[in-house]
């Protein structure tokens, strides 16, 4: 008995070993790193309720984060803050697998897009090691991307600026050239390490690099629409270059899907982001987006598609509380299913807000009950996040407007688990505004809130009535003026209404 209790604790001990994923993180000792962030997704596609940041435990001059019981394959991106860029990339949705012991050796490298270079070691170095050598080829792509004048329109009324918008249509098919190149590589490389990654990993990062291919030459195609709201601003006399320029994104090179199994298809991000941005955008005529997923996929692929599908447009689309409930009747993945439900509750417009009670920096608790009678506007932050930073920029001058207005009250709620970092950050001034009540879920039953809205995308504003009920928790984004006029204008209307 005693030895058959033994070998059962070390098969235990195996089991849970073999789940665990360390990875260690050192750096040169002439360029200490004082904070990394280890993003962590549990699926495979944008920042579902899988997604989470994982604390370091640190020593002088190394890291190491430990991810237990994972069950499956993740997605992890490792960065550190940057004053000049507000973050720094080191690894960009890695691959990870179960029992996954590697070291990420980094080292000051001026002649690399971020200004490092990494070597791997340890046990499952290899496909990070691949990874890495496929990330690098496509850097050069996106450093020859940022240094065209396309990018200086990010922040312009493009159809009031004819020449950056008839610029950037005819530099598309110069992209498009740059994307395949850019694929051709990075094949050759996949190839390079084929037989030192086994046909599960090899195959996932082949999905992984077609994905790529068709993700990134989409997001060309879509980026000047993305900067019209409405599009019958266009000029009409671009109709005839944007003719041209969609049968040459029709005519591009085009990797052959069928040569991937469905379920590695199923694993890609890369490939249900290329997916869900070619259903979803209106340039290619589908009216019922829905429905096109619904009759084109099938099984794992289809759920998954479906359920990224409605987390990022449930709340842009017409009908999308029709299509998730039709949705619910065939679809069998337990996780897909789960974020579907979640739509027909928590931030669905008219239930009933969360009773949260939270400390704010001085101890002192508050409940969502001390704002009945007024609109309050929530917005959900972490240091470290640029998003956030951006967003509290943005809604300065929005509560500035409304700072002798008692209808109204702005909330700041962080999700740090470390009390001191949060305080330090609203001292800071880069993440909250000098209007806004600052909140933490850093206790106890804190992160309850967080459950109850699903939240797992930074930042995130909810916007709750004078009787604790929510409006909306998907606002105006207040990044031009238009916005900004259309979030102050939908304020107003709360604020009026009895």
């Amino acid at each position: 008995m005693l030895l058959f209790a033994f070998i059962c604790k070390a098969h235990l001990i195996d089991r849970k070993n073999s789940q665990r994923v360390r990875i260690s993180v050192v750096y040169d000792s002439t360029s200490p790193i004082d904070t990394l962030l280890l993003e962590y997704l549990e699926h495979s596609w944008d920042r579902l309720p899988g997604f989470k940041f994982i604390p370091a435990q640190s020593s002088k001059h190394s890291h190491y984060f430990d991810l237990v019981n994972q069950e499956q394959i993740a997605y992890i991106s490792l960065s550190k803050p940057s004053k000049r860029t507000r973050y720094i990339n080191f690894i960009t949705r890695f691959i990870s697998e179960p029992g996954d012991d590697v070291t990420i050796n980094i080292l000051k490298d001026s002649s690399l897009f971020n200004g490092y270079s990494l070597k791997f070691s340890g046990k499952g170095s290899i496909k990070y090691q691949c990874q890495y050598d496929l990330s690098k080829t496509s850097e050069k792509t996106m450093k020859q991307f940022y240094k065209q004048p396309n990018y200086t329109i990010r922040n312009r009324l493009i159809v009031k600026d004819s020449i950056y918008y008839k610029y950037f249509l005819i530099n598309l098919e110069s992209q498009i050239k740059s994307e395949t190149k850019t694929y051709i590589t990075n094949l050759s490389i996949l190839e390079k390490y084929k037989n030192r990654l086994g046909s599960f990993m090899y195959n996932l990062l082949k999905a992984q690099v077609y994905g790529s291919l068709e993700d990134s030459n989409i997001s060309h195609l879509i980026f000047p629409y993305t900067q019209v709201k409405d599009r019958s601003l266009i000029p009409q006399y671009f109709a005839e270059i944007e003719n041209s320029l969609l049968n040459t994104y029709r005519h591009r090179y085009k990797p052959d899907f069928k040569q991937i199994p469905d379920q590695y298809l199923t694993l890609s991000g890369n490939y249900i982001s290329y997916i869900i941005k070619r259903t979803a955008d209106t340039i290619f005529d589908k009216k019922d987006h829905y429905g096109y997923l619904k009759s084109n996929f099938r099984g794992i692929l289809r759920d998954r598609l479906i359920a990224a599908y409605f987390t990022r447009y449930y709340f842009e689309k017409e009908n999308a509380d029709i299509n998730v409930s039709d949705a619910l009747t065939f679809v069998k993945t337990d996780y897909c299913k789960s974020i579907l439900q979640s739509f027909n509750n928590s931030l669905k417009s008219g239930n009933l807000a969360y009773s949260f009670e939270l400390p704010d920096s001085s101890g002192k608790i508050v409940k969502l009950n001390d704002f009945k009678g007024k609109v309050l506007l929530i917005d959900f932050w972490f240091t470290g996040c640029s998003g956030c930073r951006t967003l509290a920029d943005q809604m300065r001058p929005i509560a500035k407007h409304y700072e002798t207005n008692n209808r109204i009250a702005f909330v700041s709620i962080n999700v740090d688990q470390d009390i001191s970092k949060w305080k330090n950050s609203i001292q800071s001034g880069k993440y909250t505004h000098t209007n806004s009540i600052d909140l933490s879920t850093g206790i106890v039953n804190g992160k309850r809130i967080i459950n109850y809205y699903k939240i797992f995308a930074y930042p995130t504003v909810i916007i709750i009535d004078k009787k604790g009920k929510i409006i909306t928790g998907s606002p105006p984004e207040p990044n031009n003026p238009s916005s900004a006029k259309a979030l102050t204008d939908l304020l107003d209307r709360s604020i009026s209404e009895d």
